[in-house]
Formats: C-alpha cells, sequence, structure tokens
C-alpha cells in the first residue's frame, strides 16, 4: 500500500513539475514574440524613414536649379534651405458598402437540394443553436454538458482503474 501512495504521490509531482515547465515555456514564447514584434516594427520604421529619405534625395539630385541671365545657375553659392517633411502617404479609402456586398434577394431562396422546402433569407444562417434560448441559457447548458461529460470520463476512468487492480 505505502508504494502505491509514493508512486501516485511522485506521479503527482511530475505532472505539477510538467505543468509549470509548461507555463515557464509559454511566458517565454510570449516574451520573444513581443520582442520580434517590437524588432521588425523598428526594422520597418527605419526602411520607410531610409525610403521617404532616398526619394527626396532622389528627387532632389534629378531636378537642375534654374538658369540665370548669365548662364550660371541661380543660387550655387547660396546654402540650400533645410528639407520639409515629406508629404503624409496617401491612404486608400475602403470601398464604399453598397459596392462591396450582393444585395439580398427578395424573394425566398430554395437550395436546389431541398426544393419542397422554402427557405427565407434569414433562415439560410439559422444554427441549430436556434433552439429558444439566450445567449446565456446556452453558454449554461454548455458548461453543464461539459461537465457532464467530464464526471462520466472520470467515472470510467475509475471503474478501469479499479477493475485493473482488483
Amino acid at each position: 500500500a505505502a508504494l502505491k501512495i509514493q508512486s501516485g504521490f511522485r506521479g503527482l509531482q511530475a505532472r505539477r513539475e510538467v505543468d509549470a515547465l509548461k507555463q515557464e515555456r509559454a511566458k517565454q514564447v510570449e516574451a520573444a514574440t513581443k520582442i520580434q514584434a517590437g524588432f521588425r516594427g523598428l526594422q520597418a520604421r527605419q526602411q520607410l524613414k531610409a525610403q521617404a529619405t532616398s526619394s527626396v534625395r532622389g528627387s532632389l539630385n534629378n531636378s537642375k536649379p534654374p538658369a540665370t541671365s548669365d548662364g550660371g545657375t541661380q543660387g550655387s553659392a547660396a546654402p540650400t534651405p533645410p528639407l520639409a517633411s515629406p508629404p503624409p502617404l496617401p491612404v486608400a479609402s475602403p470601398p464604399p458598402l453598397d459596392d462591396a456586398l450582393p444585395p439580398l434577394p427578395s424573394t425566398p431562396v430554395v437550395p436546389p437540394v431541398l426544393s419542397s422546402q422554402v427557405v427565407t433569407p434569414a433562415a439560410q444562417f439559422a444554427t441549430a443553436a436556434d433552439d429558444g434560448l439566450t445567449e446565456e441559457e446556452r453558454k449554461l447548458k454548455i458548461k453543464e454538458e461539459a461537465r457532464k461529460r467530464a464526471r462520466e470520463k472520470a467515472r470510467s476512468y475509475l471503474k478501469n482503474r479499479r477493475g485493473s487492480t482488483a
């Protein structure tokens, strides 16, 4: 009997240790993900800044200063003024909702398989969960069913365990 108790306790300790290691690993993965996301964001910002400065420099190099009457360039001896910040990038607006969604049919939809049963557009999206229960009642029902399955599983486990040791 003592061996049975000791082995059960050692199993419990091992399960607790494995759970602790899993939780620690999950924390490490979450932290690594946050670090990676921050670094990728930094890289993206740096790339955008580099593209913006290179496009501004490229446009400055391609443009020629206006010529003066004596053949030289105007303002060649004067220092260039500081560059203004680039204009904001245009943001694409989403398409209007009227164009994005097809209109709902005004007549009942008849599926080809069930031609004898007329389905209205609202009934197309009806599911088995439409049993007259509120969302709160449905959640409670699901929880109760889960508890019931857990109790049945525990009973069968204990029954099998008792049967194998006897």
